[in-house]
């Protein structure tokens, strides 16, 4: 599993590398179609000093993302979502980095969207129990509803599927 670059960086390693019993893998946040905060600001000197990866992740046909094939193993995605007026820059929902139409991978096996910002899905409890659950079945919760029901998320994060 991966978070954000991490999970990109998982798939362009699997796309070179069978490891055997590989199982599961979980794509968290992670901009599988680039992210347009790249397009608007790569090129500016403050933001050059992130380094070539960052200025890669950008939505055209030439970034580290759009390198990627479809997954060959099963692949599960959770995509955060939180409320914010900034269409400008990230048009639809999105986790504050990453849109959720980006996280998208053609040929996933399921999709998770959770309440939850970017740097957020990484302590989120519904993104650790989904994720776990991902990696031993190969499904998310449906609906992740039930597990806040039960009593064992906190308010507020509670996932959707899509």
């Amino acid at each position: 599993m991966g978070h954000s670059l991490g999970g990109l960086l998982a798939r362009a390693y699997l796309e070179e590398n069978s490891p055997p019993n590989l199982g599961h893998v979980v794509a968290i946040g992670s901009p599988a179609k680039g992210t347009p905060i790249v397009d608007r600001y790569r090129g500016r000197w403050w933001f050059d000093l992130l380094g070539p990866m960052a200025n890669s992740l950008g939505t055209d046909q030439g970034s580290f993302a759009a390198t990627l094939g479809k997954p060959t193993y099963p692949l599960g995605v959770i995509a955060g979502s939180r409320q914010r007026d900034n269409d400008d820059l990230l048009p639809g929902e999105d986790d504050g980095l990453v849109t959720v139409k980006s996280t998208r991978v053609d040929g996933m096996t399921d999709f998770l969207k959770v309440n939850a910002g970017h740097a957020d899905l990484r302590y989120s409890e519904d993104v650790a129990r989904q994720t776990a659950l991902f990696l031993r079945t190969g499904k998310f919760a449906q609906p992740a509803l039930t597990l806040s029901q039960q009593g064992r998320l906190p308010p507020g994060r509670h996932g959707q599927r899509q």
